[in-house]
Protein backbone atom coordinates (compact mmCIF):
# COMPACT_ATOMS: atom_id res chain seq x y z
CA UNK A 1 0.00 0.00 0.00
CA UNK A 2 1.16 3.51 -0.82
CA UNK A 3 0.05 4.60 2.65
CA UNK A 4 3.23 3.18 4.19
CA UNK A 5 5.38 5.10 1.70
CA UNK A 6 4.32 8.50 3.12
CA UNK A 7 7.41 9.02 5.22
CA UNK A 8 6.31 12.44 6.54
CA UNK A 9 2.92 11.23 7.78
CA UNK A 10 2.13 12.33 11.35
CA UNK A 11 -1.21 10.56 12.04
CA UNK A 12 -3.13 7.50 10.88
CA UNK A 13 -6.69 7.01 12.14
CA UNK A 14 -8.55 4.12 10.51
CA UNK A 15 -10.85 3.48 13.46
CA UNK A 16 -14.42 2.18 13.08
CA UNK A 17 -14.24 0.69 9.63
CA UNK A 18 -14.23 -2.76 8.01
CA UNK A 19 -10.89 -2.70 6.24
CA UNK A 20 -9.21 -6.09 6.39
CA UNK A 21 -5.53 -5.33 6.86
CA UNK A 22 -2.50 -6.08 8.98
CA UNK A 23 0.11 -3.72 10.36
CA UNK A 24 2.95 -4.17 7.86
CA UNK A 25 6.65 -4.18 8.65
CA UNK A 26 6.84 -1.01 6.53
CA UNK A 27 5.35 0.83 9.51
CA UNK A 28 8.97 1.39 10.55
CA UNK A 29 9.41 3.85 7.68
CA UNK A 30 7.00 6.32 9.31
CA UNK A 31 9.49 7.84 11.70
CA UNK A 32 7.48 11.09 12.02
CA UNK A 33 4.24 9.29 12.96
CA UNK A 34 2.67 10.56 16.20
CA UNK A 35 -0.74 8.86 16.25
CA UNK A 36 -1.62 5.33 15.13
CA UNK A 37 -5.30 4.59 15.85
CA UNK A 38 -7.05 1.39 14.71
CA UNK A 39 -9.76 1.26 17.40
CA UNK A 40 -12.85 -0.82 16.56
CA UNK A 41 -11.34 -2.38 13.45
CA UNK A 42 -12.50 -5.95 14.00
CA UNK A 43 -10.85 -7.09 10.78
CA UNK A 44 -7.40 -5.81 11.75
CA UNK A 45 -5.46 -9.06 12.19
CA UNK A 46 -1.89 -10.26 12.45
CA UNK A 47 0.54 -9.09 15.11
CA UNK A 48 2.43 -5.95 16.08
CA UNK A 49 5.65 -5.93 14.03
CA UNK A 50 8.92 -5.29 15.80
CA UNK A 51 9.47 -2.38 13.42
CA UNK A 52 6.98 -0.40 15.52
CA UNK A 53 10.01 0.48 17.64
CA UNK A 54 11.30 2.67 14.79
CA UNK A 55 8.31 5.02 15.13
CA UNK A 56 10.12 6.94 17.82
CA UNK A 57 7.81 9.98 17.67
CA UNK A 58 4.68 7.95 18.39
CA UNK A 59 2.48 9.49 21.11
CA UNK A 60 -0.58 7.23 20.95
CA UNK A 61 -0.95 3.59 19.88
CA UNK A 62 -4.58 2.43 19.93
CA UNK A 63 -5.44 -1.17 18.98
CA UNK A 64 -8.57 -1.52 21.13
CA UNK A 65 -11.37 -3.77 19.84
CA UNK A 66 -9.32 -5.32 17.06
CA UNK A 67 -8.23 -8.87 16.27
CA UNK A 68 -4.52 -8.15 16.57
CA UNK A 69 -2.84 -11.10 18.28
CA UNK A 70 0.54 -12.46 19.18
CA UNK A 71 2.73 -11.03 21.91
CA UNK A 72 3.84 -7.50 22.67
CA UNK A 73 7.22 -6.79 21.08
CA UNK A 74 9.85 -5.49 23.47
CA UNK A 75 10.60 -2.79 20.90
CA UNK A 76 7.58 -0.84 22.19
CA UNK A 77 9.92 0.19 24.99
CA UNK A 78 11.80 2.37 22.49
CA UNK A 79 8.81 4.71 22.00
CA UNK A 80 10.08 7.34 24.40
CA UNK A 81 7.30 9.86 23.62
CA UNK A 82 4.40 7.42 24.02
CA UNK A 83 1.69 8.68 26.40
CA UNK A 84 -1.14 6.24 25.56
CA UNK A 85 -0.88 2.49 24.96
CA UNK A 86 -4.40 1.17 24.40
CA UNK A 87 -4.52 -2.56 23.66
CA UNK A 88 -7.77 -3.63 25.34
CA UNK A 89 -10.23 -6.12 23.87
CA UNK A 90 -7.77 -7.57 21.38
CA UNK A 91 -6.31 -11.04 20.84
CA UNK A 92 -2.93 -10.22 22.36
CA UNK A 93 -1.37 -12.79 24.68
CA UNK A 94 1.91 -13.46 26.44
CA UNK A 95 3.16 -11.15 29.17
CA UNK A 96 3.77 -7.43 29.55
CA UNK A 97 7.42 -6.84 28.64
CA UNK A 98 9.25 -4.88 31.32
CA UNK A 99 10.50 -2.56 28.57
CA UNK A 100 7.05 -0.92 28.56
CA UNK A 101 7.90 0.58 31.91
CA UNK A 102 10.83 2.45 30.39
CA UNK A 103 8.23 4.77 28.85
CA UNK A 104 8.44 7.53 31.44
CA UNK A 105 5.80 9.66 29.66
CA UNK A 106 3.17 6.90 29.61
CA UNK A 107 -0.14 8.10 31.11
CA UNK A 108 -2.58 5.41 29.89
CA UNK A 109 -2.01 1.65 29.87
CA UNK A 110 -4.99 -0.49 28.79
CA UNK A 111 -4.64 -4.27 28.40
CA UNK A 112 -8.15 -5.24 29.54
CA UNK A 113 -9.98 -8.20 28.00
CA UNK A 114 -6.91 -9.73 26.41
CA UNK A 115 -5.02 -12.99 26.89
CA UNK A 116 -2.11 -11.20 28.53
CA UNK A 117 -0.89 -13.05 31.61
CA UNK A 118 2.06 -13.25 33.92
CA UNK A 119 2.41 -10.92 36.86
CA UNK A 120 2.26 -7.14 37.14
CA UNK A 121 5.96 -6.22 36.83
CA UNK A 122 7.49 -4.40 39.79
CA UNK A 123 8.92 -2.01 37.19
CA UNK A 124 5.47 -0.40 37.04
CA UNK A 125 6.76 1.83 39.83
CA UNK A 126 9.19 3.39 37.34
CA UNK A 127 6.19 5.26 35.89
CA UNK A 128 5.92 7.05 39.22
CA UNK A 129 4.90 10.49 38.00
CA UNK A 130 3.36 9.70 34.60
CA UNK A 131 0.89 6.79 34.83
CA UNK A 132 -2.69 7.93 35.49
CA UNK A 133 -5.00 5.24 34.12
CA UNK A 134 -4.37 1.50 33.98
CA UNK A 135 -7.01 -1.11 33.17
CA UNK A 136 -5.97 -4.76 33.41
CA UNK A 137 -9.35 -6.36 34.02
CA UNK A 138 -10.42 -9.67 32.48
CA UNK A 139 -6.91 -10.87 31.72
CA UNK A 140 -4.82 -13.87 32.74
CA UNK A 141 -2.74 -11.84 35.18
CA UNK A 142 -1.86 -13.60 38.41
CA UNK A 143 0.46 -13.10 41.35
CA UNK A 144 0.00 -10.19 43.74
CA UNK A 145 -0.32 -6.40 43.51
CA UNK A 146 3.26 -5.12 43.72
CA UNK A 147 3.85 -2.53 46.43
CA UNK A 148 5.51 -0.40 43.73
CA UNK A 149 2.00 0.60 42.55
CA UNK A 150 2.05 2.87 45.60
CA UNK A 151 4.72 4.97 43.88
CA UNK A 152 2.29 6.05 41.14
CA UNK A 153 1.53 9.41 42.72
CA UNK A 154 -0.70 10.62 39.87
CA UNK A 155 -2.69 7.38 39.48
CA UNK A 156 -6.42 8.03 39.06
CA UNK A 157 -7.79 4.65 38.00
CA UNK A 158 -6.64 1.09 38.75
CA UNK A 159 -8.65 -1.95 37.61
CA UNK A 160 -7.61 -5.58 38.17
CA UNK A 161 -11.12 -7.04 38.37
CA UNK A 162 -11.86 -10.45 36.87
CA UNK A 163 -8.30 -11.71 37.22
CA UNK A 164 -6.66 -14.33 39.43
CA UNK A 165 -4.49 -11.76 41.18
CA UNK A 166 -4.31 -12.74 44.83
CA UNK A 167 -2.90 -11.58 48.16
CA UNK A 168 -3.67 -8.50 50.18
CA UNK A 169 -3.64 -4.90 49.01
CA UNK A 170 -0.27 -3.31 49.82
CA UNK A 171 -0.56 -0.54 52.40
CA UNK A 172 1.45 1.67 50.04
CA UNK A 173 -1.70 2.13 47.94
CA UNK A 174 -3.11 4.20 50.79
CA UNK A 175 -0.81 7.04 49.75
CA UNK A 176 -2.33 7.43 46.27
CA UNK A 177 -4.02 10.76 46.86
CA UNK A 178 -5.22 11.25 43.25
CA UNK A 179 -6.99 7.90 42.88
CA UNK A 180 -10.77 7.99 42.41
CA UNK A 181 -11.46 4.59 40.83
CA UNK A 182 -10.23 1.29 42.25
CA UNK A 183 -11.77 -1.99 41.04
CA UNK A 184 -10.65 -5.18 42.80
CA UNK A 185 -13.73 -7.39 42.51
CA UNK A 186 -13.95 -10.89 41.06
CA UNK A 187 -10.28 -11.48 41.80
CA UNK A 188 -8.58 -13.36 44.63
CA UNK A 189 -7.59 -10.22 46.51
CA UNK A 190 -8.51 -10.52 50.19
CA UNK A 191 -8.10 -8.83 53.55
CA UNK A 192 -9.20 -5.67 55.36
CA UNK A 193 -9.34 -2.64 53.04
CA UNK A 194 -10.59 -0.18 55.67
CA UNK A 195 -7.19 1.01 56.97
CA UNK A 196 -6.05 1.64 53.39
CA UNK A 197 -9.09 3.17 51.69
CA UNK A 198 -11.68 4.08 54.32
CA UNK A 199 -10.01 5.50 57.39
CA UNK A 200 -6.52 6.40 56.19
CA UNK A 201 -5.29 9.21 53.94
CA UNK A 202 -7.74 8.08 51.24
CA UNK A 203 -11.43 7.95 52.08
CA UNK A 204 -13.59 6.88 49.16
CA UNK A 205 -16.71 8.16 50.91
CA UNK A 206 -15.33 11.68 50.55
CA UNK A 207 -14.25 11.45 46.89
CA UNK A 208 -16.80 13.03 44.58
CA UNK A 209 -17.99 10.36 42.12
CA UNK A 210 -15.38 8.00 43.55
CA UNK A 211 -15.63 4.27 42.91
CA UNK A 212 -14.25 1.44 45.02
CA UNK A 213 -15.37 -2.14 44.48
CA UNK A 214 -14.24 -5.46 45.92
CA UNK A 215 -15.53 -8.91 46.91
CA UNK A 216 -17.00 -7.65 50.18
CA UNK A 217 -20.52 -9.05 49.83
CA UNK A 218 -21.66 -11.39 52.59
CA UNK A 219 -24.45 -13.87 51.95
CA UNK A 220 -25.04 -15.91 55.08
CA UNK A 221 -27.90 -17.82 53.46
CA UNK A 222 -25.51 -19.34 50.96
CA UNK A 223 -22.65 -19.65 53.40
CA UNK A 224 -20.64 -17.03 51.58
CA UNK A 225 -17.84 -15.30 53.48
CA UNK A 226 -16.58 -12.11 51.84
CA UNK A 227 -12.97 -12.08 50.74
CA UNK A 228 -12.53 -8.46 51.79
CA UNK A 229 -13.71 -6.14 54.54
CA UNK A 230 -14.61 -2.74 53.15
CA UNK A 231 -16.90 -0.24 54.88
CA UNK A 232 -16.49 2.43 52.19
CA UNK A 233 -16.87 0.34 49.04
CA UNK A 234 -19.22 1.77 46.43
CA UNK A 235 -20.10 -1.75 45.31
CA UNK A 236 -19.67 -5.16 46.89
CA UNK A 237 -19.48 -8.31 44.78
CA UNK A 238 -19.93 -11.95 45.70
CA UNK A 239 -20.25 -15.43 44.27
CA UNK A 240 -24.01 -15.88 44.61
CA UNK A 241 -25.31 -12.30 44.38
CA UNK A 242 -23.20 -10.49 41.78
CA UNK A 243 -23.18 -7.05 43.39
CA UNK A 244 -24.93 -4.56 45.66
CA UNK A 245 -24.48 -0.82 45.36
CA UNK A 246 -24.18 1.50 48.35
CA UNK A 247 -24.96 5.16 48.91
CA UNK A 248 -22.55 7.87 49.97
CA UNK A 249 -22.04 9.21 53.46
CA UNK A 250 -24.13 12.33 52.81
CA UNK A 251 -27.39 10.38 53.22
CA UNK A 252 -27.72 10.20 56.98
CA UNK A 253 -31.49 9.65 57.29
CA UNK A 254 -34.09 8.17 55.02
CA UNK A 255 -37.42 7.58 56.79
CA UNK A 256 -37.97 4.65 54.46
CA UNK A 257 -37.51 6.95 51.46
CA UNK A 258 -33.83 6.55 50.49
CA UNK A 259 -33.71 5.98 46.75
CA UNK A 260 -31.10 5.90 44.02
CA UNK A 261 -32.16 7.67 40.86
CA UNK A 262 -30.84 6.71 37.49
CA UNK A 263 -27.28 7.78 36.63
CA UNK A 264 -25.95 7.69 40.20
CA UNK A 265 -28.10 10.56 41.51
CA UNK A 266 -29.50 10.21 45.05
CA UNK A 267 -32.72 11.79 46.35
CA UNK A 268 -35.02 11.62 49.41
CA UNK A 269 -37.85 10.06 47.39
CA UNK A 270 -38.68 8.71 43.96
CA UNK A 271 -40.76 11.81 43.27
CA UNK A 272 -37.62 13.92 43.43
CA UNK A 273 -35.68 11.83 40.93
CA UNK A 274 -35.05 13.72 37.67
CA UNK A 275 -36.48 12.36 34.43
CA UNK A 276 -34.25 10.90 31.75
CA UNK A 277 -34.20 11.67 28.03
CA UNK A 278 -37.31 9.53 27.50
CA UNK A 279 -39.19 11.55 30.13
CA UNK A 280 -39.15 8.52 32.43
CA UNK A 281 -38.61 8.69 36.14
CA UNK A 282 -36.20 5.99 37.23
CA UNK A 283 -35.32 5.08 40.78
CA UNK A 284 -34.27 2.07 42.79
CA UNK A 285 -36.03 1.04 45.98
CA UNK A 286 -34.26 1.44 49.12
CA UNK A 287 -33.74 1.12 52.78
CA UNK A 288 -34.53 -2.58 52.60
CA UNK A 289 -32.03 -3.29 55.36
CA UNK A 290 -33.27 -0.45 57.57
CA UNK A 291 -37.01 -0.37 57.04
CA UNK A 292 -37.84 -0.98 60.68
CA UNK A 293 -35.78 1.91 62.03
CA UNK A 294 -36.25 4.27 59.09
CA UNK A 295 -32.61 5.27 59.34
CA UNK A 296 -29.84 4.83 56.82
CA UNK A 297 -26.65 3.32 57.99
CA UNK A 298 -23.35 4.63 56.65
CA UNK A 299 -23.96 2.28 53.71
CA UNK A 300 -27.56 1.93 52.59
CA UNK A 301 -28.24 -1.17 50.55
CA UNK A 302 -30.27 -0.68 47.41
CA UNK A 303 -32.29 -3.46 45.89
CA UNK A 304 -30.89 -3.36 42.37
CA UNK A 305 -33.26 -6.08 41.17
CA UNK A 306 -36.23 -3.70 41.21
Amino acid sequence: SQLWQLSMLSAIDLSRNDLQITIPTEIGRLTTLSFLVFELMNLLVGSIPTQIGLCTNLIELDLQYTSVGGTLPTEIGKLAHLTALKLGNSDLSGTMPTEIFNLTKLEILYVYETGIGGTIPTEIGDLATSLQYTDMDTTNLHGTIPSEVGRLVNLRSFDISNTVITGTVPTELGSLMEVSRMMLEQSLVHGDLDPIFCTGSINFWKIDRGWLSSDCLEDEGNGQIPRTVCSCCTACYGQFAPYIFFTREQLSTCNNQCVACDDDVYAPSCNECPTNSKNEQICEISCSMNATSGECEKRTVFDTSV
